[in-house]
């Protein structure tokens, strides 16, 4: 059971599973740097943000240069992540459509991409592990390999969340082209060798813009990022 006093009080009631998974991710995004935001009090020590009316992600975590909005789950089982794929496009395509956006003490926060995110991001996958639901792929192809070293995906990945990864990465783009919003999951460093146990592990999100992301100094547009939450690859 969590003890709020980790997390700077908070309700005195025990949190809600959802919440447990929060708090976990947000103490682990917190640890490596990233300022956290959630959408609801109690916040357990954690400041909140204004989501508005329309598209309410969990969290907004807010790295050295991207900001992201994370939709959670608890990640136990599989039929509640696939629900969540269209709710996250859903989040994602009004936010691209300009039909909302979230406010940190009354300033607008500019969001870079969505993120689906779970209990297991921490290890490096969105599923659980047993009775091999979410198993890691062995192997790899000279254009996987181009693409590692470009930092446009980890070097390995587990089955089913990769899956559910290109799931949104192929929604979003049949539904708005031309975005430049990125969309796709929060991950980890063990997806690129981390020897360390899953606490040293950093968080990264895996996520893709379907209309590009092109800042002045790049001579073409970029279109999957695999990067650092708390700071971004390009510093």
């Amino acid at each position: 059971m969590v003890d709020l006093r980790d997390f700077g009080g908070g309700s005195g009631d025990d949190p809600e599973p959802e919440d447990e998974v929060r708090l976990k991710l947000s103490r682990w995004l917190a640890d490596h740097g990233a300022k956290v935001y959630w959408d609801q009090r109690p916040s357990y020590g954690y400041q909140t943000f204004d989501p508005g009316r329309r598209a309410r992600p969990d969290l907004l975590v807010e790295g050295q240069f991207q900001t992201y909005a994370l939709e959670v789950k608890v990640g136990d089982e599989s039929a509640t992540i696939h629900d969540a794929l269209p709710q996250l496009v859903g989040y994602w395509e009004t936010v691209a459509a300009d039909e909302t956006e979230y406010r940190v003490d009354g300033k607008e926060r500019e969001i870079d991409a969505f993120l689906l995110a779970t209990g297991n991001s921490p290890f490096g996958r969105l599923f659980q592990a047993e009775g091999e639901k979410d198993v890691l792929r062995t192997g790899t192809s000279e254009g996987r390999q181009r693409a590692v070293s470009a930092g446009q995906i980890p070097e390995r990945e587990f089955g089913a969340s990769e899956t559910a990864v290109r799931a949104l990465w192929r929604f979003a783009k049949d539904r708005r082209p031309d975005a430049e919003l990125g969309i796709g999951a929060l991950l980890s460093s063990r997806l690129d060798g981390d020897a360390g146990g899953v606490d040293e592990a950093a968080p990264h999100a895996l996520y893709y813009r379907p209309g590009g992301y092109q800042p002045d100094h790049w001579d073409s547009p970029g279109y999957q990022f695999w990067e650092s939450v708390p700071s971004y690859l390009d510093k």
